[in-house]
């Protein structure tokens, strides 16, 4: 699934059953340039039961996720495991891809501490990252206007901020039927924006 989904972001989740291990959620996949959307995977834990929307390489769909085989299923939770859920709230948007899993969560440091813990005996950890919350943001792309935040993720998909790029602002705008001075404009704005959202504080 991963080698044709860059990465897919969590945007609301409707249903969460435990006793049937099963994830109802609504989620933008994002694709890797050239790969087109099915409506079946070979994983049996993930399926599109629809397709809100669809614009270029990102799709808008209502997915069902069942994660009985996975470390994640009830069976393998042991007792203080899900004590922890009471003390922990699971907040939106979440990331995942082939190589990391990125979300955020609301709690206190014990709670999170005796998390991570936990967390050690279904799996490795190989590099965990914690951040404060930002006050006035809650996520870095919430600050960006729509334009802009299409503008940085589409470039972002299509390597320009690789080295060196796969893609030059001049072929972004195209995709975007933009002029390339307006794509300019909005990246600049847009890097500033999460720039001083990472440096708060320095």
């Amino acid at each position: 699934m991963f080698e044709e989904f860059d990465y897919i972001e969590g945007k609301n989740l409707l249903k969460l059953d435990f006793e049937n291990n099963r994830k109802i959620l609504v989620v933008d996949i994002h694709l890797k340039t050239g790969k087109r959307l099915s409506r079946r995977y070979p994983e049996e834990n993930f399926k599109i039961l629809e397709v809100f929307r669809s614009d270029r390489v990102i799709h808008t769909c209502l997915v069902s996720l069942n994660f009985s085989q996975t470390v994640f299923a009830a069976d393998n939770y042991n007792k203080d495991m899900l004590s922890l859920f009471d003390d922990i709230i699971f907040d939106l948007p979440f990331f995942g891809n082939k190589s990391k899993f990125t979300f955020s969560l609301i709690t206190e440091n014990q709670y999170l501490h005796q998390f991570f813990d936990q967390l050690q005996n279904y799996g490795k950890i190989k590099l965990v990252s914690v951040q404060k919350p930002n006050q006035s943001s809650e996520y870095l792309l919430d600050d960006l206007t729509p334009r802009q935040r299409d503008a940085i993720l589409l470039a972002k998909e299509l390597g320009y901020y690789e080295w060196p790029r796969k893609m030059n602002a001049g072929q972004i705008a195209k995709h975007m039927n933009i002029t390339k001075s307006t794509l300019v404009e909005h990246l600049h704005k847009a890097e500033n924006v999460i720039i001083n959202q990472l440096l708060i504080g320095f």
